[in-house]
């Protein structure tokens, strides 16, 4: 087996264990945050391995992650992500870089253009 195949599989094997079922999100051990950008990630893993169950659990995630997308048009926040559900819930005014990352529409828009380009076939429609 290749080295990046296997790395992938490890990352894949320690995400799965991070799965939170009930938050549909990525949750380090430990009590950390839950990581929107890496559930994303996760959900890009699971459509690239694809095995039983896989695109079901990805499609969760994305959703999930989706939900987390601030849609308040004319703020400087609109269109991008919360890093967490915990910074989602925040009061206005959202500060840069302390109560937000402006660069998460970024990181995670080409992870999303990445999905839609090759897995397209595999999400429902309403993604």
């Amino acid at each position: 087996m290749c080295k990046s195949h296997w790395l992938f599989r490890k990352s894949m094997a320690l995400l799965d264990s991070w799965w939170d079922r009930d938050a549909h999100l990525v949750v380090p051990p430990g009590g950390g945050n839950s990581g929107t950008r890496e559930t994303l990630h996760y959900a890009l893993g699971l459509l690239m391995r694809g095995s039983k169950g896989d695109a079901q659990r990805a499609s969760t995630a994305l959703n999930r992650v989706l939900d987390l997308q601030w849609e308040q048009a004319g703020s400087p926040h609109h269109g991008t992500f919360a890093r967490s559900p915990s910074e989602f819930t925040s009061p206005e005014p959202r500060e840069p870089w302390k109560s937000y990352d402006p660069n998460m529409r970024e990181f995670m828009g080409t992870v999303l253009c990445l999905m839609l380009h090759t897995f397209r076939p595999i999400l429902s429609p309403s993604l």
